[in-house]
């Protein structure tokens, strides 16, 4: 998926430019399909969580 690919490129370049979800988590929506890419900075490291799909509870996952 070309997309999710370049998010996460974007994401590792501009780590700080996505809102705050709670003190040390951050969300990336996707666009063109309903999924977000929920990650934290925990010393210089990003830390993917989960990519999950928008119409779904929060934080749900399989």
């Amino acid at each position: 998926m070309m997309i999710l690919e370049k998010s996460i490129e974007h994401i590792k370049e501009f780590p700080h430019l996505y809102p705050n979800i709670t003190d040390n988590l951050k969300r990336c929506v996707l666009h063109r399909f309903p999924y977000s890419i929920f990650y934290s900075i925990i010393d210089n490291t990003i830390l993917i969580l989960s990519v999950a799909h928008q119409h779904r509870k929060p934080f749900y996952q399989k």
